[in-house]
């Protein structure tokens, strides 16, 4: 599946994105959708203040698709 493809699956199923790991570099996330697993490696740096927690929405973390 394409990152196109990732994009309108995570747009139309709107799946909860649950965090799988942490470190002092990386948050990792991870979706199950009809199509599969999608995972989301959001950089700590990137954050900035946006409040992320234990669980967001896949569509909001397209930007650091895997």
């Amino acid at each position: 599946m394409n990152l196109t493809e990732k994009k309108k699956i995570l747009y139309k199923e709107r799946p909860t994105a649950r965090k799988i790991f942490a470190d002092s570099n990386f948050f990792i996330y991870h979706t199950e959708t009809t199509a599969g697993a999608i995972g989301f490696k959001v950089p700590v740096v990137e954050m900035g203040e946006l409040p992320f927690g234990e669980t967001e929405q896949g569509q909001l973390l397209i930007r650091w698709i895997q």
